[in-house]
């Protein structure tokens, strides 16, 4: 899917290192988070505001990422 949005095999490697890297910090951060939330006794309040601010982030974001761009038009390489 990286090379769908670069014209470059460099871009393509700058693009795959940098969300891979993001995502794997975020995803390494929830089930920590959702351990913490559900330690709490009788309260699974925040634990479904939690995860539905996780949804409405992976929409917005899979909105934005679908739109037909390259990488190369919005951020200069050196």
């Amino acid at each position: 899917m990286f090379g769908l949005r670069t014209r470059a095999p460099e871009a393509t490697v700058a693009l795959a290192a940098f969300t891979q890297g993001v995502g794997y910090l975020l995803a390494g951060t929830g089930p920590l988070l959702v351990g913490v939330l559900l330690g709490q006794p009788h309260n699974w309040n925040w634990l479904f505001v939690l995860l539905f601010a996780a949804l409405a982030v992976a929409t917005v974001a899979g909105l934005l990422a679908a739109r037909p761009r390259f990488i190369e038009d919005e951020v200069p390489l050196s």
